[in-house]
């Protein structure tokens, strides 16, 4: 077995959970796995996170998820999701 630190980890996989009625972004998920091991597929992603919702106290009647590219979310910027278009919007900043 390798060892941990010596793994290279790639980013595969971003999934953005929202609320259906205003499209307020309650929590988003980022999956890594080494380089070269086996990914779990999109049913099995989108399963841990409504499960990591539950046990986080979120009513998960009232969320949708949201696959968008990894990478795709710039580091401070703010989001929400178009509830119609079922697409990321970002937020300009106050001035």
């Amino acid at each position: 077995m390798a060892d941990p630190q010596e793994l290279e980890f790639e980013q595969f996989s971003t999934i953005v959970v929202y609320e259906t009625d205003t499209g307020r972004i309650v929590v988003i998920h980022h999956h890594a796995m080494p380089r070269g091991a086996d990914r779990p597929d999109r049913k099995e992603l989108e399963t841990q996170v409504i499960r990591h919702a539950v046990r986080s106290g979120i009513n998960t009647s009232k969320i949708l998820l949201l696959h968008v590219e990894p990478g795709k979310l710039q580091r401070g910027a703010s989001y929400k999701v178009d509830v119609t278009s079922k697409s990321l919007i970002k937020i300009p900043k106050p001035r």
